[in-house]
């Protein structure tokens, strides 16, 4: 199977920290002594199942050898876009033309997004 040098250089170098974290990769540290991902690579498909069950084992067994078959899905717009301002001071809106015209930029900025949003 064919390895590329960025697989080989990188992503085995990741921390468990980085790559699981949490409860999972507590676990593997603790149960196979390793405190790289790429240090797994040493142990069978039988081995990582028997240890993580058989759906974590499988997938731990194909991460250290850079394979992953999860689909890659398309990115959805975003069902909310939101912009703030602060006006302190000097800045308060005190007047009526003053918040018309805060208002109108509020306006402007969210389009703005939005369009870019659609545009990606």
């Amino acid at each position: 199977m064919y390895e590329n040098f960025f697989f080989k250089t990188f992503i085995v170098s990741f921390f468990f920290s980085q790559g699981l974290g949490g409860k999972a990769g507590e676990r593997v540290m603790e149960l196979f002594q390793v405190e790289y991902i790429g240090q797994l690579r040493k142990y069978s498909l039988d081995a990582l199942q028997t240890s993580m069950g058989e759906k974590d084992g499988y997938w731990l067994f194909n991460l250290t050898r850079g394979i992953e078959t999860t689909a890659v899905n398309s990115r959805n717009l975003y069902k909310t876009i939101s912009a703030s301002k602060n006006f302190p001071g000097k800045t308060c809106l005190d007047t009526i033309d003053k918040i018309r015209i805060w208002c109108h930029n509020l306006a402007e900025e969210i389009f703005n997004r939005l369009e870019k949003d659609r545009a990606e």
